[in-house]
């Protein structure tokens, strides 16, 4: 990805810690896709809110949890790498938008069935 996406500017605007902007040079490209998929996981978690179907979020981030992050956080906590930290985190927001679109399905059939009657 091109630098343009999150150029050093932008950080620096946000701190002026030498140690925080290297860091920060250094894993900047892995906002893009956690930003990407979490926006698609928090936009279901205001419509289940608003619908206040909790049941539906608790299940999905359970379930998220448990197939989307656990499984690639550990072998990151073994090698004590950063980056798996971060894959981790995006597979963990595909899983919840995935699951939230699933659970969004179910609710329009129910919706559907109990309006038909």
């Amino acid at each position: 990805l091109p630098r343009w996406i999150a150029p050093g500017w932008f950080f620096s605007w946000m701190t002026n810690s030498p140690e925080l902007l290297a860091t920060l040079d250094r894993y900047y490209l892995w906002l893009v896709p956690a930003l990407l998929l979490g926006s698609a996981a928090f936009i279901y978690d205001g419509i289940f809110l608003g619908l206040t179907e909790s049941s539906i979020l608790r299940n999905a981030m359970i379930v998220s949890l448990l197939l989307g992050f656990l499984p690639v956080a550990y072998p990151g906590l073994l090698a004590r790498d950063n980056d798996w930290l971060w894959v981790a985190m995006s597979t963990f927001m595909f899983t919840r938008a995935a699951t939230l679109a699933v659970g969004m399905w179910y609710l329009r059939r129910r919706f559907a069935r109990e309006w038909a009657t």
